[in-house]
């Protein structure tokens, strides 16, 4: 018996394909069902995607826009004033940083900008909290000298310290080894970042700077620290690559010095006070109070080195009968004069003192009797060539000069200035205007003093 399974056949198909076109249906309600359901999501989370990509790439100014449904919409605002926030707060620490610091960030974003100038003025405050606990200027120069080096990796530099009241500067550190406007440190009028008070750049004219003896490109930065002192930091470049580098790190490293500048005045006042201190009013040498500091600190390491100090007592001769003729001020100004003639002709390196009256202390490092003859000499003759004009007449003035050496004629330091002030009084017995020198065969020792 055969069955026939035609119309079977043709049923279950028939059947297949409604279930198909059922499943069909479904998928097609489902999917439209789903897709009115989370459009909304997706177009929220697609821009969302762009406001975060610009957001991460730096521009805090893009914002989510409205939905009509309510959550999502509220979810945009929050997001919204987050943003706002975030731009606003950006923009007003860049600004309020700035006041303090001219700096200028190699990044875009504003937030990595904030993280650079913040970075940036801790660091320069770290440095101003390290100087204030600096005793003088000098570790205060060296820390700036070292900055420059260490952090900015420059080593072609000078580092001048100038002195306006007295018409000089000095290299406090040479990169170079060589300066290229040597003539400007006795004349300081020829350095033109000193006499105009401003940042000076070679490419901006040729030759803009005559002190400077050097074809390469420099750029000089002044400070003015007080009335008196300022400094000046000179940097070299041999070629344009290397000049444009520096030219750039200039103007962050100008922070370091503006904020440095208020404690290096305060260290130059505290100094100058202490010099004040330790100097005769009229003649501006220094005084019996700076002779301590002297032996305090200088002795010990001239025994330990065995270095000579030859020591010259000076006296101004009949100096009583100039004050009783002629009065207490031209008295006054015969005294500055040999202190003038003093300065003029021993070395930096050389100590003078007033030590009282019309008396004078010269202290004369690493120098041996013979040497020290000589200089007594020089200001002998020097101050002897001087003239004095007071009642319509004009007068000279000599001086006796006793000479010792410490430690060839005694370890004591004290001996030695008596052994001076022996031989000093030995010269007036004789008649003055002569320099005599102590020696122990001559002179009876004086072991109690």
């Amino acid at each position: 018996m055969e069955f026939d399974i035609t119309n079977i056949r043709e049923y279950s198909l028939l059947t297949i394909g409604k279930i198909v076109a059922l499943i069909f249906t479904v998928f097609i309600i489902a999917f439209f069902v789903f897709n009115f359901f989370t459009k909304k999501y997706l177009e929220f989370f697609h821009t969302l995607r762009d406001v975060l990509k610009r957001a991460y790439e730096g521009d805090y100014s893009k914002r989510v826009r409205e939905f009509k449904d309510k959550e999502l919409d509220e979810v945009s605002k929050w997001l919204n004033v987050l943003l706002e926030k975030l731009e606003k707060s950006l923009q007003t620490i860049t600004k309020s940083v700035s006041y303090f610091i001219d700096f200028k960030s190699k990044n875009s974003d504003p937030l990595l900008v904030v993280k650079d100038l913040v970075s940036e003025l801790a660091s320069i405050y770290k440095l101003k909290n390290i100087i204030e606990q600096d005793s003088d200027r000098m570790q205060i120069y060296n820390r700036i000298i070292e900055l420059i080096k260490n952090k900015y990796n420059i080593e072609k530099f000078i580092f001048y310290e100038v002195n306006k009241k007295n018409d000089f500067r000095k290299a406090i550190y040479d990169g170079l080894g060589k300066e290229i406007c040597k003539d400007a440190n006795k004349d300081i009028a020829l350095c033109r970042a000193i006499r105009i008070g401003d940042d000076i750049f070679s490419d901006k004219y040729l030759q803009i700077c005559k002190a400077v003896k050097s074809k390469d490109f420099y750029i000089c930065i002044p400070l003015d620290l007080t009335d008196d002192y300022s400094v000046v930091i000179s940097f070299i470049a041999s070629s344009k690559e290397e000049y444009e580098k520096i030219k750039n790190i200039a103007r962050n490293f100008k922070n370091y010095l503006v904020v440095s500048k208020s404690t290096i005045e305060t260290v130059l006042l505290l100094e100058e006070l202490k010099m004040q201190s330790l100097k005769d009013g009229l003649t501006q040498l220094y005084n019996r109070r700076y002779l301590d500091i002297f032996v305090k600190e200088t002795i010990p390491k001239a025994l330990r080195a065995n270095i000579s100090i030859s020591i010259l007592m000076i006296d101004i001769d009949y100096f009583k009968m100039i004050n009783d003729k002629y009065g207490h001020d031209i008295g006054d100004m015969v005294i500055k004069e040999l202190s003038s003639s003093i300065i003029a002709n021993i070395r930096e390196s050389d100590v003078a003192i007033r030590f009282g009256g019309e008396e004078f202390l010269v202290l004369l490092y690493d120098c041996k009797k013979k040497d020290a003859i000589n200089i007594a000499k020089k200001i002998k003759n020097y101050f002897g060539s001087r003239k004095f004009f007071a009642l319509n007449e004009s007068f000279s003035k000599s001086i006796s000069v006793g000479i010792s050496e410490f430690p060839k004629d005694t370890t004591k330091f004290w001996q030695a200035i008596k052994f001076a002030d022996m031989a000093l009084y030995r010269a007036k017995e004789k008649g003055r205007d002569m320099i005599i020198v102590y020696t122990k065969e001559e002179f009876k020792k004086s072991d109690n003093y």
